[in-house]
């Protein structure tokens, strides 16, 4: 080979490398390109997966909640209606016939009758003004337990007036009688 032709042969291997070395370099940007794609290619995927995934738990939660709210109504209702029957209770069990049974049957109470109770006026009876001031007195022997005794002195002194009063009378000795008096008084 002579001097030219190894000349010629160099600079075709230059160009040769010149020509491969391009061809190289147009397949890493390709190449490059490609990876590009599909790295954004899955990431869009994984993007999508995600908002599925976050769409999912959304519809969990709210069909839990729905059912919590649901069995929280039943509860409410069942809560009501427990209620309602109390309240049915009580006016059953406060009526005046279920009282006046019951005052009855375990109190061994009576009704009163209009012999049974006894009103005075202190301005016409001087026995009555000297009795309890306070307005009541309870005689034990009417009707097996006692009999109720409405005193009208025709005063108004008033709670600590009249306990005053009795308080007075009783540590003076003026013999306050506390209950009804004897058919002679």
């Amino acid at each position: 080979m002579t001097e030219a032709e190894r000349r010629r042969y160099a600079f075709r291997v230059y160009e040769q490398d010149e020509a491969q070395a391009a061809a190289k370099e147009r397949a890493k940007a390709q190449a490059a390109a490609e990876a590009h794609v599909k790295v954004k290619l899955l990431a869009a995927v994984f993007a999508v997966f995600l908002l599925g995934m976050g769409y999912m738990v959304l519809n969990t939660q709210v069909t839990v909640i729905g059912y919590e709210i649901n069995q929280q109504m039943a509860a409410n209702d069942e809560l009501a209606n427990e209620n309602t029957r109390l309240l049915l209770a009580i006016e059953q069990a406060t009526s005046p016939e279920k009282v006046a049974g019951f005052a009855v049957e375990h109190l061994n109470m009576v009704t009163a009758t209009e012999d049974s109770v006894i009103y005075y006026d202190a301005a016409e009876t001087a026995a009555a003004a000297t009795a309890v001031r306070t307005g009541m007195a309870v005689d034990q022997a009417a009707l097996g337990y006692g009999t109720l005794e409405v005193i009208d002195d025709g005063t108004s002194d008033g709670l600590f007036g009249s306990i005053g009063a009795f308080w007075q009378k009783i540590t003076s000795g003026g013999g306050v009688q506390v209950g009804q008096l004897a058919a002679g008084e």
